[in-house]
């Protein structure tokens, strides 16, 4: 096709500009585009729209030629400056490549039309930060996909798909990994023309850019019929640092840059793009570059560390009190008054309670500490100061006084050893300490209430968690099954209560830890544990599939069967890995307890990673390694964020493993062999 020139290119650049302001109002695409903005779980700034009009599609048109014919004139001189190919270095033999590619994409600009232009439409979206880009990405091809199957006329294809990023793919704070996920999950990765590689240019520029292709038919003036032309547009995601620097860059660099005069001979104005980033003055605005970067980098660190803060609470059966506790504090204090108790110690009661309450709701570990200790006290104040008619005296429940008391007294020790062990920098001796204090007011417990399940089963928890050796864990085990055993029977719990299933999975999990103190996870012995694990987390999941369908549908007991399945994932991997089949494990049941666990709908939680790894082993005892990967990644930049936000700077993946601790250090470490093929080591977790 001759290039057009004249009347001809002008009237070219007037259909584009029409045919493309068509396409973004055909069946209201623009409004599908602008709703992706009002979104609440995005934080975009702005969103802009704009059309180039036919003049300034003109002006690109002739600058781009102008562009390729001083760019052909400059390389084929440099090119006869060359020696002749036999006499060249190599380092002149990679230079003549260079030209001549070079001259081969000076001669496409020279034939440069209307139709090649990609934003004669243009869409961009600002989000506060740079970690939000990925999800406005996902949010945007989620929104066309939605609008290409609504009935709204033609369809709108991916074109082209990059990023530009300034920093390494495997830099913390980098959008590729992120960025690409979203384009696999959307649906338009089969069928974009190109996924250019994301593009490291030397202004540090980040943003992602991507153009689609949509048909319109339009009635040309002067045409007989409509026409159907292919409309391109461009729809750019950067954030609210990016774009200010953008904004300043455009306006000194680019904002005339479609009025340059003709003439070759023309001063610095008639430069080239490139040559225009070299103007000396050009040094201030990269300063300027790395001062915004800094900005940049900063907010998100900022806004990783207050999701930190705000992430949901990991839901623990460990010390959650099987009845309500509202209704226990008021029934509790209500026959503390009957019974003439002083104001002191009913002021204790309602205090343990409202700090123990208090101590779950906030996030801040040594907020946790105090509170959790304070009620502690409060409990043992109050135990210590009542008399014996005031302890024994009987509630509603058939329980009397003491035994509230003293289990919430234990419960705020176990809150304790927790805290005490989430924190970065651990206190084994707090942690310890409070573990001891929990198990002599349970061992008390059980010896005072011989058939109360709930004493039983702390009590065995309490062991599993203090156990060193394996004769421990077989009394906490040993302990565990004989609370198991009284549940059907107590009037507290019974076979449709929560506890019925999470002490299963409390029995499998340290089973799991018996399976940890063998030298070698390969064993028979160790297989025969293993499975002996997942037949105590299959009886959990048995046990909810059995309840009645108000308790199944439960919250509580949902959870519990999800925590049963995810782990069931775990050890089927193990199994099935080890080249061990059974009734209870095989791969078609890892593949309906996948299903299942999808269709049980919880909240995901902040310790979801630990499912996440769980799915890991599954899929990858199934040779599905794609999807094994995917969690892999996911995992470890959830976890190297996590460990960023404590450490408030960011990290390489040396340092992320000293701000992560137990499990959450188990799975970075499992994603991170997954990623970079190390070697594996024995310990691996699972949904506990």
């Amino acid at each position: 096709m001759s290039r057009k020139e004249g009347t001809e290119l002008v009237l070219r650049c007037t259909q584009v500009a029409n045919f493309t302001k068509k396409a973004a109002e055909d069946g209201q695409l623009i409004e599908a585009l602008g709703r992706v903005s009002s979104k609440e779980d995005l934080r975009i700034y702005v969103f802009k729209s704009r059309y180039k009009g036919d003049n300034n599609i003109l002006k690109k048109v002739l600058r781009k030629r102008r562009e390729g014919a001083r760019l052909l004139k400059r390389l084929k001189e440099e090119k006869n400056a060359l020696p002749r190919v036999a006499d060249r270095t190599p380092e002149q033999i990679d230079r003549g490549r260079s030209i001549h590619a070079g001259i081969k994409d000076a001669k496409d600009q020279l034939e440069y039309e209307p139709d090649h232009i990609t934003d004669a439409w243009g869409c961009r979206y600002v989000t506060l930060y740079q970690s939000e880009i990925p999800l406005t990405v996902s949010a945007l091809l989620a929104e066309l996909h939605s609008f290409n199957h609504g009935g709204h006329g033609a369809q709108v294809r991916l074109k082209e798909f990059v990023i530009y990023t300034n920093r390494p793919q495997h830099d913390p704070l980098s959008i590729v990994g992120p960025t690409k996920d979203a384009l696999e999950r959307s649906g338009f990765s089969d069928h974009v023309s190109k996924i250019r590689e994301p593009e490291n240019r030397k202004s540090a520029y980040s943003s992602v850019h991507l153009v689609f292709w949509r048909d319109v038919s339009i009635q040309h003036p002067g045409k007989s019929a409509p026409e159907t032309e292919l409309a391109a547009f461009e729809i750019q995601i950067r954030d609210i640092f990016e774009e200010g620097w953008g904004e300043v860059q455009h306006h000194l660099l680019y904002s005339d840059k479609e009025n340059f005069p003709d003439s070759d001979e023309a001063t610095a104005h008639t430069c080239s793009e490139e040559e225009i980033e070299q103007d000396s003055w050009q040094l201030h605005l990269n300063a300027l570059k790395t001062f915004v970067d800094g900005c940049s980098q900063h907010a998100s660190i900022i806004r990783r560390e207050f999701d930190e803060m705000r992430r949901a609470p990991i839901t623990t059966y460990a010390t959650q009190s099987v009845t309500d506790r509202a209704h226990d504090k008021t029934m509790i204090i209500q026959e503390l008054k009957r019974l003439s108790a002083s104001e002191t110690i009913i002021e204790d009661v309602s205090n343990g309670y409202t700090l123990l309450e208090s101590g779950e709701q906030t996030s801040s570990g040594e907020d946790k500490l105090v509170r959790f200790s304070e009620a502690s006290s409060s409990f043992k104040r109050a135990i210590g100061n009542l008399n014996k008619r005031c302890l024994d005296a009987n509630l509603e429940t058939g329980r009397p006084i003491r035994y509230y008391l003293s289990m919430e007294q234990a419960n705020c020790q176990v809150s304790i050893s927790e805290a005490a062990a989430s924190r970065v920098q651990h206190h084994d001796e707090i942690e310890i300490t409070a573990l001891a204090a929990a198990k002599a007011i349970y061992t008390d417990m059980v010896a005072i209430f011989e058939m109360d399940a709930v004493s039983h089963i702390r009590l065995g928890k309490v062991q599993e968690k203090l156990a060193s050796n394996e004769a421990d864990l077989a009394a906490a085990l040993a302990m565990t099954e004989a609370g198991i055993g009284l549940i059907r029977a107590d009037e507290l719990t019974g076979s449709d209560h929560w506890i019925a299933i999470t002490s299963r999975i409390d029995k499998g999990f340290a089973i799991w830890r018996m399976v940890e103190s063998q030298p070698n996870e390969q064993t028979d012995k160790a297989f025969e544990l293993i499975e002996s694990a997942a037949v105590a987390n299959q009886e959990a999941l048995e046990i909810w599939r059995s309840q009645s369908e108000t308790a199944r549908l439960k919250r509580s007991n949902r959870l519990g069967a999800h925590k049963a399945a995810s782990n069931l994932l775990f050890f089927g991997g193990k199994l099935l890995e080890g080249g061990k089949i059974s009734e209870t494990v095989n791969a078609d049941q890892l593949r309906a307890l996948i299903e299942l666990i999808e269709s049980l709908t919880i909240e995901v939680q902040a310790d979801y990673y630990k499912t996440r790894d769980n799915f890991l082993h599954a899929y990858r005892a199934l040779g599905e390694t794609d999807m094994a990967q995917s969690l892999a990644e996911t995992n470890f930049r959830e976890l190297r964020d996590l460990a960023e936000a404590r450490s408030k700077r960011p990290l390489n993946v040396d340092s992320v493993t000293n701000f992560l601790k137990g499990s959450e250090l188990r799975c970075f470490l499992t994603a991170q062999r997954s990623l970079f093929k190390k070697t594996p080591v024995d310990v691996e977790p699972i949904n506990q």
